[in-house]
């Protein structure tokens, strides 16, 4: 009787015991559950950090050496004919912009050249301008929104880890 009360005690014991971890390939995957709230976040990657053009030379870190609009743009009025940058002489010369009959003023918002501008009079800042490029680009954005257009690395389940997307600017030079 008493070898019994000590083989229950023991089985009760191991049985409250959890174990070895199970290998990897058998443990459970996290799984999203309806109104589950993420634990982690999207983080959208910037192309540059800066908005600007290369000037073909690279930074101490490697990174390519850029030089900011704001630089020469801090607060200036475009002169009449100059709406389109194929027209400026000199360093806008190799800017070709493909939108149309659209102007840079149709997106920039001068004087402040590093805001961009929204339908509705709004600004934005050049991390945020995928809004700006949404406006028109409705379909697309709502592919985006939805991770069918625009590349990212990490997790579909935001329970499960981060993920990482894509900015417009990576893929898309207006």
């Amino acid at each position: 009787m008493a070898h019994r009360r000590v083989l229950i005690s023991c089985c009760l014991l191991l049985a409250a015991c959890p174990g070895p971890p199970a290998p990897a390939e058998l443990q459970k995957k996290s799984v999203a559950v309806a109104g589950t709230a993420p634990r982690f976040r999207t983080e959208i990657v910037l192309p540059h950090d800066q908005l600007g053009m290369n000037t073909g030379r690279k930074e101490f870190s490697g990174k390519p050496a850029r030089v900011k609009c704001i630089t020469c743009h801090a607060d200036f009025e475009p002169r009449k004919g100059y709406e389109r940058a194929k027209n400026i002489p000199g360093l806008h010369e190799a800017i070709t912009i493909d939108h149309g009959e659209l102007t840079c003023q149709s997106c920039h918002n001068p004087p402040r050249f590093q805001d961009f501008r929204m339908v509705d009079g709004g600004t934005v800042d050049y991390a945020d301008v995928m809004d700006l490029c949404g406006q028109c680009h409705g379909a697309i954005r709502k592919d985006y929104n939805n991770g069918a257009h625009g590349g990212m690395r990490g997790h579909w389940d935001l329970t499960a880890g981060p993920r990482d997307r894509n900015h417009c600017l990576h893929c898309h030079n207006a």
